[in-house]
């Protein structure tokens, strides 16, 4: 049974805006954007497996 993971919690709001500013990016690099959606998506309340599932990844990246 996999482990029920979590991003931490924003710092601030300036962090927030910023992880959610750059999962939306089309011009960074892709590693970044994939762990910022996972990081969001986190934050929204959403599994591991549903993550994964949505990212079309692994669940332990």
């Amino acid at each position: 049974m996999p482990k029920l993971l979590y991003a931490r919690p924003p710092a601030d709001t300036e962090e927030e805006r910023k992880i959610r500013k750059l999962a939306g990016s089309r011009h960074a690099p892709g590693d970044w954007i994939i762990r910022a959606k996972m990081i969001v998506a986190s934050w929204d309340g959403e599994r591991t497996s549903t993550i994964a599932a949505g990212l079309g990844c692994h669940m332990q990246t």
